[in-house]
């Protein structure tokens, strides 16, 4: 009985130090993490992993932008009297960073395609086209 206890307290104390244990900010996210999924050669993440760091490099900046345009917005919405004119600016200023977002993943995208096999092309706009459903 004792020993179950202790075992249960130490699995307990270890799933606590799981959770509380500081995760990874550089996991892989967006198309990068769909890179995981397709069984890449060596070669391939060999070609691909330049092309994912310049478009890193491009929307890092983007995403930025869009940050500090919602905060704009959500500033000038929190005014007692919001100005329309600013805050039809700040949506306008976000759709163009988003069409930026945009372009760098389909210019991205052209990139790689030619590295992937068939079947690795299929699965990727497969859960690609899944993501926003």
């Amino acid at each position: 009985m004792r020993y179950a206890l202790v075992f249960l307290t130490g699995a307990v104390l270890a799933a606590a130090a799981a959770l509380a244990w500081p995760q990874d900010a550089r996991k892989p996210h967006g198309v990068a993490a769909h890179y995981a999924e397709l069984g890449l050669s060596p070669e391939q993440r060999a070609a691909i992993d330049p092309l994912l760091k310049q478009m890193e490099e491009r929307v890092g900046p983007l995403c930025r932008a869009i940050a500090q345009q919602k905060r704009a917005l959500y500033d000038e919405l929190r005014a007692d009297a919001p100005d329309r004119a600013k805050i039809d600016a700040a949506i306008e200023a976000a759709v163009d960073v988003r069409r930026d977002m945009q372009r760098a993943l389909v210019d991205h995208l052209a990139a790689v395609k030619p590295i992937l096999t068939p079947d690795q092309r299929v699965r990727l706009f497969d859960r690609l086209s899944a993501e926003r459903r």
